[in-house]
């Protein structure tokens, strides 16, 4: 898995790895609570971005979120050297697969 600032690539998906697989429970009532939002890094003033806040997602998502050590102490922001927050993004792909898929059940539903 490659890992940088904004985001996470790849992962290891082949059936032998893993165990106790079954059915991803509904996921579209928990993405329409995750806010999107649009900002700039602080390091990047004029640059916008899109996507979530850590802590916000925390509190919808929780699996998504990851803290990490930062690597130099010294570069956390106001001297709050609490530990860095991360989002896999890579991870929101098959809870919005579901989404998609619940949606197209209710589409089918109505038709």
């Amino acid at each position: 898995n490659v890992v940088n600032t904004n985001n996470s690539y790849g992962a290891i998906s082949d059936a032998r790895l893993k165990k106790l697989i079954g059915d991803c429970p509904p996921a579209l009532a928990r993405l329409l609570n995750v806010r999107v939002r649009e900002y700039e890094l602080k390091s990047e003033p004029g640059v916008v971005r899109h996507g979530v806040i850590a802590q916000e997602l925390m509190e919808v998502i929780p699996e998504l979120v990851e803290t990490v050590a930062w690597e130099y102490p010294d570069s956390a922001p106001d001297g709050d050297d609490a530990p860095l927050m991360t989002v896999t993004y890579s991870q929101f792909v098959p809870l919005l697969i579901k989404a998609v898929q619940e949606l197209s059940d209710r589409v089918d539903a109505l038709q």
